[in-house]
C-alpha cells in the first residue's frame, strides 16, 4: 500500500509538471499569436497608408495627363472645351477617378485581410490560453484516479 501511495503522489508530482510545462507552452504560443496581431494591424495600417499616397500619385499623373491633352489639342488651335478634345478630356477624368478609386478598394480590401487575420491570430491567442485550463483538469483527473485506486485497496 505504501507503495500505491508513492506512486499516486509521483504520478501527481509528474502530471503537475506537465501542466507547468504545458501551461507555460500555452503561454507563449499566446504571446506569440499576440504579436503576429499586432503586426497584422500594422499591416492594415501600412496598406492604407500605401493606398493613399499611390492614389494621390495617380490623382498627380491624371492631372499631368489633362495638361498635356489640353495643351496638345490647344497647341494645334483645337477648341479643347467643345467637341472630341471635350470628350477626351472628359473621358480621361471619368476613367481615372474609376483607376483612383480602383487604388483606394484594393488597399482598403488589403487592410482588410490583415485586420481579419488579427482576428484570427487573437483567437488563436485565446485559445492557446483556454488551454491552459484543460491541462490541470488532466492533473486532477490523474490525482482522483490514482486517490480512488488507492482508497479501494484500503477497503479491501
Amino acid at each position: 500500500m505504501v507503495t500505491s501511495a508513492v506512486g499516486v503522489g509521483v504520478s501527481a508530482y509528474a502530471a503537475n509538471q506537465e501542466v507547468k510545462a504545458a501551461n507555460k507552452a500555452a503561454e507563449y504560443n499566446a504571446q506569440i499569436q499576440e504579436r503576429n496581431a499586432q503586426i497584422a494591424d500594422i499591416q492594415a495600417k501600412d496598406a492604407e497608408a500605401r493606398g493613399a499616397v499611390e492614389e494621390k500619385q495617380y490623382r498627380l499623373k491624371l492631372q499631368q495627363l489633362q495638361g498635356s491633352q489640353r495643351a496638345a489639342a490647344a497647341g494645334s488651335g483645337v477648341l479643347v472645351d467643345v467637341g472630341s478634345p471635350f470628350d477626351v478630356l472628359n473621358d480621361t477624368v471619368s476613367y481615372g477617378e474609376l483607376d483612383a478609386l480602383t487604388i483606394r478598394r484594393n488597399a482598403a480590401v488589403e487592410a482588410w485581410g490583415y485586420r481579419n487575420q488579427g482576428v484570427d491570430y487573437r483567437q488563436q491567442a485565446n485559445l492557446s490560453r483556454s488551454q491552459k485550463g484543460s491541462a490541470a483538469l488532466a492533473t486532477t483527473s490523474t490525482l482522483l484516479t490514482g486517490t480512488s485506486r488507492l482508497a479501494s485497496q484500503f477497503t479491501n
